[in-house]
């Protein structure tokens, strides 16, 4: 390899490789693609399935869920009963964003089961206020997508 290779220069996302040539007036670069390997190693049990989550939901994360689910059942009462008049005067009125009270809104309906889960902490460790907004109205396809049912 020594004969044949007079330079190698590492770039961030390259390898640039100058060759000698046999006549010694004709200069190849040679340009490969490459990445510096991660400094940090990834270590898995073996034999661990990779599915679920063994460990329950974080206590912070459990608590942001149900602070979430009670928000949105007082909200949609406020609406129901026309103590306000629409989801921007409610964001007006809670200093939040309109997509904050949409997002909000649809934790109400939530599976029955899947807010038991919430509130006895056995969801699985990783769910939280981000994956439960916006989920299906099927209670069945809400447990599919979240991958509890």
């Amino acid at each position: 390899v020594r004969s044949y290779v007079q330079q190698v220069v590492v770039h961030t996302d390259c390898l640039k490789i100058t060759l000698k040539s046999g006549t010694g007036n004709q200069i190849q670069i040679l340009t490969v693609l490459w990445v510096k390997p991660s400094t940090t190693r990834k270590r898995e049990i073996l034999g661990a399935a990779k599915k679920t989550s063994t460990r329950p939901i974080r206590s912070e994360a459990r608590s942001r869920l149900l602070k979430g689910i009670a928000h949105g059942r007082l909200w949609l009462d406020q609406l129901i009963a026309g103590h306000v008049e629409g989801i921007n005067a409610l964001a007006a009125r809670q200093n939040v964003s309109e997509k904050t009270v949409r997002s909000t809104l649809s934790l109400v309906f939530l599976a029955p089961d899947i807010v038991q889960a919430t509130i006895e902490g056995k969801l699985p460790r990783g769910l939280g206020v981000t994956q439960m907004t916006d989920l299906p109205m099927d209670w069945a396809a809400q447990r599919q997508q979240l991958g509890i049912g």
